[in-house]
């Protein structure tokens, strides 16, 4: 998403879960303002193959 205003600016949004809400990174540059949302990291389960 893209967006330039100006004076004062405000927005609100619903993050996915799949967002790793501990580790958003955010950086403001030249009137830009870039936020990170990583992924979490899935875990997933050991595969257990049974041989007879």
């Amino acid at each position: 998403m893209v967006e330039r205003s100006f004076g004062k600016f405000e927005r609100a949004f619903s993050l996915p879960d799949y967002v790793d809400i501990q580790n958003i990174k955010a950086k403001y540059n030249d009137g830009v303002l870039t936020i990170e949302l990583p992924k979490k990291k899935e875990e997933k389960p050991a595969l257990e193959i049974k041989v007879e």
